[in-house]
């Protein structure tokens, strides 16, 4: 029977896998897949859209029973050319194949059949030998045999005039224990979520000398929800791409400091007109502390917390 492509084989799940397996699976290839993450992958965007599609089908009850029921057609009917898109996932290789070790060529015989290099040489090595167990030994008896230091006073030394602002130790790794990015990206372990829109926000530290831990949220009826986590290196900028149109916030964290500010609203909008989309295309200027010329102000760290107080996830 010749094999149908089905839009369970590009999300990898079997065909009786419920809904929350279904979520879930997306989720994974989501994270792994979509264009923001592979910015030098040409295919990347069409395979998003091939894993937006099995998902809108899985997902929707009426839809999934027609696909189910197309294949139970598909394979009565023994159709070749029947079945969906792939995702072709060979372009997504972790790694280049490694070439074969090549066998090291065989050493040539030596014409004579001489004493060997420690036969010619025993001698000097027996005297070395004997020479590092006597200098050995000698260390050994000089720790032995002698008189230990006298421990050094405890001096306490004077109080230090206490700083205004508290101390703070740089996080070895993100709240949920995944190691931060190298350079300026999105930081492991958060799926990015508002992902089907055009619009760009560009975080930009280019001014700063300090890393900054950056949040986009989205701004609901229910609250607020982080739809975009990502790390921006001091002296650099990160573009956060394909984002859908709504209110948004973006709330970072000043890794030296621990200082956490938040910005205001900003409207990322998009417009149809003809075959183009007009989107919003938006560049936020981060400051060591916050300020009128940054439109920031300071918040407390429940506000920039995994999920904001009454924030719901967004549909992706």
């Amino acid at each position: 029977m010749p094999t149908i492509r089905t839009h369970y084989d590009n999300l990898k799940v079997a065909r009786n896998a419920p809904p929350e397996v279904i979520r879930a699976a997306y989720r994974v290839l989501a994270q792994k897949y979509h264009p923001d993450v592979n910015p030098d992958n040409p295919q990347a965007a069409r395979i998003m859209s091939i894993i937006n599609t099995a998902n809108e089908v899985l997902s929707d009850p009426v839809k999934r029973r027609e696909h189910d029921e197309w294949i139970e057609q598909m394979e009565r009917e023994a159709t070749p050319q029947a079945g969906v898109e792939a995702v072709p996932e060979e372009v997504f290789r972790e790694e280049p194949p490694r070439p074969k070790p090549q066998p090291k060529p065989a050493k040539a015989k030596e014409r004579s059949e001489g004493p060997s290099h420690f036969q010619r040489y025993r001698v000097i090595y027996f005297i070395a030998a004997i020479f590092v167990i006597l200098i050995v030994g000698k260390l050994t008896l000089q720790k032995l045999f002698t008189t230990p230091a006298e421990p050094p006073l405890n001096i306490t030394p004077p109080p230090v005039e206490q700083s205004s602002t508290p101390a703070t130790v740089r996080p070895a790794t993100a709240p949920n224990g995944r190691p931060w990015p190298e350079k300026s990206g999105y930081v492991e372990g958060y799926a990015p979520l508002a992902i089907d829109g055009y619009s760009e926000v560009t975080i930009d530290n280019s001014h700063l000398v300090t890393d900054m831990f950056v949040k986009l949220y989205a701004l609901g009826s229910a609250g607020a929800t982080p739809v975009r986590v990502c790390l921006v290196k001091a002296g650099d900028r990160f573009t956060l791409k394909n984002i859908r149109p709504g209110r948004y916030d973006v709330r970072y964290q000043n890794l030296d400091t621990g200082a956490i500010f938040k910005s205001e609203p900003l409207e990322l909008s998009e417009a149809v007109q003809g075959n183009n989309v007009q989107s919003s295309q938006i560049t936020f200027t981060l400051l060591k502390d916050a300020g009128d010329a940054s439109k920031s102000r300071r918040i407390d760290a429940g506000e920039f917390a995994e999920r904001a107080a009454g924030g719901i996830p967004l549909k992706k």
